[in-house]
């Protein structure tokens, strides 16, 4: 797998785009306790695998960590899009 030098090393890495697909980026922010229970709550009703989630990343505060996961979405046709 090849490295993007441009981005952090620290964030997960965004998949090449894909047509008509979109990434779609859930962050867990909290306690390691906290996120790593939600996680396994995912898990359980089948929303994610726990090894799609980034590995533990600093939080803002102290105690406090981050863990993300990209998920892809279909784009609807153009003349869909609400708003």
């Amino acid at each position: 797998m090849t490295q993007n030098l441009l981005a952090p090393s620290h964030l997960p890495q965004t998949p090449p785009p894909e047509p008509n697909r979109e990434p779609v980026r859930i962050i867990l922010i909290g306690s390691p306790y906290g996120t790593t229970s939600i996680i396994h709550t995912l898990y359980r009703l089948g929303f994610a695998e726990v090894w799609e989630w980034s590995p533990v990343l600093p939080g803002r505060t102290q105690g406090e960590v981050m863990r993300v996961m990209t998920r892809k979405t279909k784009r609807p046709p153009t003349h869909q899009i609400p708003g």
